[in-house]
């Protein structure tokens, strides 16, 4: 937590805007407790922050940074109350034990079930084609819950 409220608070990101930053394999259940817990120092210690931000040091993360899970349903059920939907990623990581490989698409049905399918989409992929700049293929641009979201990512 401590490198992510650094580079949120510390005026790293308003510096150089096109840092984007992520944390993998820590999980994303801890990630809207720590950005409330940001934006709520900031405020309350207002007097002695430096530097001043132009945003709260949670819409740096949303703006800038995302978070890989594996099976994390805590987090996914705070996804959507806290606009993350955007922020996460999922991953199964194959092949070790730890992983959800070969279990993958139950764990997905186990953990997602409180998502539509635009917010599946992207946490399954289209966030990390946004991030990581990959092409996604014309079959998966047409699926109607995800349409907005990957004509997005192909347009930039």
């Amino acid at each position: 937590m401590e490198p992510v409220a650094n580079l949120c608070a510390s005026g790293v990101i308003e510096r150089f805007p096109g840092v984007i930053f992520g944390t993998v394999e820590a999980g994303i259940g801890w990630v809207p407790w720590a950005l409330s817990a940001m934006d709520e120092a900031y405020l309350k210690h207002h007097m002695w922050r430096r530097p001043k931000l132009d945003r709260l040091p949670s819409e740096y993360f949303k703006t800038n940074g995302f978070a890989t899970f594996q099976e994390d349903k805590p987090g996914l059920d705070l996804a959507r109350e806290h606009g993350l939907t955007d922020n996460f990623m999922w991953a199964n990581d194959y092949p070790h034990h730890e992983g959800t490989w070969p279990h993958s698409a139950e764990a997905i049905e186990r953990t997602m079930q409180n998502l539509d399918d635009g917010e599946r989409a992207r946490i399954l992929g289209l966030n990390a084609a946004r991030v990581f700049r990959f092409e996604i293929p014309e079959r998966y641009r047409d699926h109607a819950d995800a349409r907005a979201a990957a004509n997005e990512i192909v347009s930039r």
